[in-house]
């Protein structure tokens, strides 16, 4: 989505126009009189929803026309299409939260003092660090690819 249709949809009657007709189709009279505006409002806002893709119309059955939410236009609202890129952000700070501990957890045992590479002469804390790091940077990567799908679907 183009950054001049974002900008154009942060104005509330827009969001609330497509709000109403994300539910169910409506006459312009209708709209008008769900969210108390002049019709004239009503109809400057559904000609902006309109020239975006978001909104077209179709006559009834007695010639008025009815709006409703194109495609795209719902799209705006299904939230089932993000939870994949959900459950994969939460999975990636998950992941990367535990390698942090684990990689932190490596230099903060008092018992190996200040020195970076004394930790590494145990066997134990060196595998510690090598799965922290692996962890963090599957973190990282999978963070990336949520941030993808939320962008480019």
């Amino acid at each position: 989505m183009e950054l001049q249709t974002i900008r154009e949809l942060l104005q509330p009657s827009l969001v609330d126009i497509l709000l109403l007709l994300n539910d169910q189709e409506k006459t312009e009279s209708q709209i008008a009189s769900l969210l108390e505006k002049d019709t004239p409002e009503i109809q400057h806002a559904l000609e902006q929803l309109i020239k975006q893709g978001l909104v077209r119309s179709r006559e009834n059955n007695r010639g008025e026309p009815l709006y409703e939410t194109t495609p795209e236009g719902r799209r705006l609202f299904d939230i089932k299409g993000y939870h994949v890129a959900l459950v994969l952000g939460l999975f990636a700070f998950i992941l990367y939260s535990l390698g942090l501990i684990l990689v932190i957890n490596c230099y903060s045992n008092p018992i190996y003092g200040v020195s970076i590479l004394k930790p590494f002469q145990d066997e134990v804390l060196l595998q510690q660090f090598i799965i922290g790091c692996v962890l963090v940077t599957g973190g990282t990567l999978a963070g990336s690819i949520a941030t993808y799908k939320v962008i480019h679907d």
